[in-house]
């Protein structure tokens, strides 16, 4: 199978599993919502951002340095060196659960007391701390999935586990309310973890393979060396909106982190792509530059343009139907939700765009921009949320949020047209790109501003921002030898 070929056929699985999921957890939080109240929803997400803070700042780049290394070997040719990656790896991952999990109980009380002044969500910080050591080990499994170009295999499991995982946790909130659902949260998790080790060994026999502990200094000093400046550039963004999300409740209520609950779950629709083809674009990446620099650019060019496409053409659906999808699938207890969370659509585009950069900049191991990118997100982000989320909380986080992203992206461009020579066709595509977005924003904000006006002039402006991205994106961003690769590669798919 072609490089090209395999690059598609991964990222339709990771995708695929993404979709999947994201509707599963779509559907539980949308169930949620109306089983429990926002305040339980708020303690439910602050258990699930208690295990997702944690981990990030816990990893040490182990399941970076991992995934490079062992794809950096063939499992045909080179099973006993995959087979001490996995098998150190498998250590580390555990060590690290078995430490943060043992962490998060016992300082579940001053969590909940001094960052959400809020004693009554000890349970649930705890119950966050039980979800960090089933998440580990499941990143451990994809890590290893990806390091055996076996993205199949995560998926498919992965896109069961979902829809499970989501029954399981409204049947809890159904029957015992927040604390139920978020016990059937943890125990799903757990069930997913397990079955993953379960595959991963399954796969991993194939190759002979034998996935067990194994404890090797030197080995397990590879691994975190290679990773942990990639750790590093993403270290401060999730610790600081963690920060900031406390304050949020400190201000507004835990209901805040309610109402944001239910705005990341409609985002959800666009925020999985990054996620689902940050594996498979960054080992494409890689490969291009290692062969062929000047095709490198190109690629990466290429991955831009399709995901800005795809973002602004979320944006104009997801953007304009936005109040009214909110007070349909949440009700009016989530009207903060509704007036405010088109910003997080905007912000999405910019996630989608900066995936693309880090995994580009990775590829190229550019370690020090990384760094540089990652403190500056997070500076963005930290300023303008001291600023505006003590008068406005929700409002005040989603504009941080969208300064983070916008600002991150705005200064990546800028360093690649100063420090390389772009084709004139390229800076051109770039501007029109920019352009593009900047009046599919605004036609969105000036038509969610007018809310007392008929449905027919949300379709009038949904019809408006649609012809100009159509129109932009066929006349000046993509030119025919590009259309025509993506027809090609689509119907070598279907092959």
């Amino acid at each position: 199978m072609s490089d090209h070929r395999r690059y598609i056929t991964n990222s339709a699985w990771m995708l695929i599993q993404a979709v999947i999921q994201r509707g599963a957890g779509l559907f539980s939080t949308l169930l949620l919502s109306r089983l429990i109240s926002a305040g339980g929803l708020g303690a439910i997400t602050a258990a699930s951002n208690t295990a997702a803070t944690s981990y990030s700042l816990m990893r040490l780049g182990a399941d970076a340095g991992m995934h490079v290394m062992a794809a950096g070997h063939d499992p045909v040719k080179q099973p006993d060196q995959i087979e001490s990656v996995l098998g150190n790896s498998f250590s580390v991952f555990l060590i690290i659960s078995l430490v943060g999990t043992g962490a998060i109980l016992l300082l579940s009380g001053p969590i909940a007391e001094t960052l959400f002044a809020d004693r009554s969500l000890q349970r649930f910080i705890a119950y966050g701390g039980c979800l960090l050591g089933a998440q580990i080990i499941a990143q451990f499994a994809y890590s290893a999935f990806a390091g055996l170009h076996d993205f199949r295999g995560y998926a498919l499991v992965m896109g069961i586990s979902g829809p499970t995982s989501a029954v399981m946790t409204v049947c809890g909130g159904y029957l015992f309310s927040a604390e139920g659902a978020a016990i059937s949260l943890v125990a799903g998790q757990i069930i997913t973890a397990c079955v993953l080790l379960v595959v991963l060994r399954r796969r991993c026999s194939k190759h002979r393979i034998i996935l067990r502990p194994r404890l090797s200094l030197e080995v397990i000093t590879k691994i975190i060396a290679l990773g942990f400046p990639f750790y590093l550039a993403g270290l401060l963004i999730p610790p600081t909106e963690f920060f900031i999300q406390s304050m949020m409740v400190k201000v507004g209520g835990i209901s805040q982190l309610g109402q944001l609950r239910a705005i990341v779950a409609l985002t959800s629709i666009l925020a999985f792509i990054p996620s689902a083809l940050a594996g498979p674009m960054i080992s494409t990446l890689t490969r291009t530059f290692e062969q062929n620099r000047d095709q490198h650019l190109s690629a990466t060019m290429l991955n831009l343009k399709v995901l800005w496409f795809f973002g602004l053409g979320g944006t104009v659906v997801l953007g304009l139907a936005w109040p009214l999808a909110i007070n349909v699938l949440f009700g009016p207890s989530f009207q903060p939700a509704a007036d405010h969370g088109h910003v997080a659509v905007f912000t999405i585009v910019f996630t989608l765009l900066n995936g693309v950069v880090w995994s580009a900049l990775l590829s190229m191991k550019r370690m020090k921009l990384l760094l540089g990118l990652g403190m500056i997100q997070a500076a963005a982000f930290l300023i303008t949320a001291l600023v505006l989320v003590p008068a406005q909380p929700l409002l005040g986080y989603l504009w941080a949020q969208f300064a983070s992203g916008s600002g991150a992206l705005g200064l990546t461009l800028a360093w690649v047209i100063a420090a390389r020579k772009l084709p004139p066709q390229t800076r051109r595509q770039l501007i029109w790109m920019t352009s593009a977005a900047a009046t599919i924003f605004a036609i969105v904000t000036f038509a969610n501003a007018t809310q007392d006006y008929a449905l027919v002039w949300k379709v009038g402006a949904g019809g408006v921002a649609a012809a100009t991205l159509i129109t932009i994106s066929l006349t000046k961003v993509f030119d025919h030898g590009e259309v025509t690769a993506a027809r090609n590669a689509l119907k070598a798919f279907k092959r």
